[in-house]
């Protein structure tokens, strides 16, 4: 492929051969999508649909993305080093804080539990290299009900 990774200009031709590449990507990516989406309601009946549907509403929200053009985007900034580190300190920031809230009983142990329950839910999607977040947002549909 031909992703160029520094700051120079590309050529024409440079960007015409990504912009097929990335065509032909997203061409063989639709193509899974539709066999896997099949595959997947195929399924109903043998597994909990709760599953078939987690698993289908993860593949939309992919190909949403994906059409979008926010797939690569998003792998790309997870990939970088400095993001995931920059993403530890915040963490550690937070973890820092609720201890000093715990301590200073601003907030009860069972609060400063439940917050670091959530601190750690949204540390391990965040740096876990995957780009779904459909867990993500069914966490917070249910954090919202309550």
């Amino acid at each position: 492929m031909v992703f160029r990774s520094n700051r120079g200009e590309a050529s024409e031709e440079e960007k015409e051969l990504r912009n097929e590449e990335l065509e032909n990507i997203r061409q063989v990516f639709l193509r899974n999508s539709q066999v896997i989406l099949k595959s997947l309601d195929n399924l109903r009946g043998v597994y909990d649909d709760d599953l078939i549907d987690f698993f289908i509403d993860g593949r939309l929200d992919l190909a949403h993305k994906f059409e979008k053009g926010e797939f690569i985007d998003s792998y790309i900034v997870h990939t970088e080093t400095d993001y995931v580190k920059d993403l530890l300190l915040g963490f550690q920031e937070e973890r820092r804080m609720i201890d000093h809230y715990e301590q200073s009983e601003r907030i009860s142990i069972i609060e400063a539990n439940e917050l670091r329950k959530n601190v750690n839910l949204l540390e391990s999607y965040s740096i876990s290299g995957e780009v779904n977040n459909v867990p993500l947002k069914r966490f917070v549909k249910n954090f919202n009900k309550e």
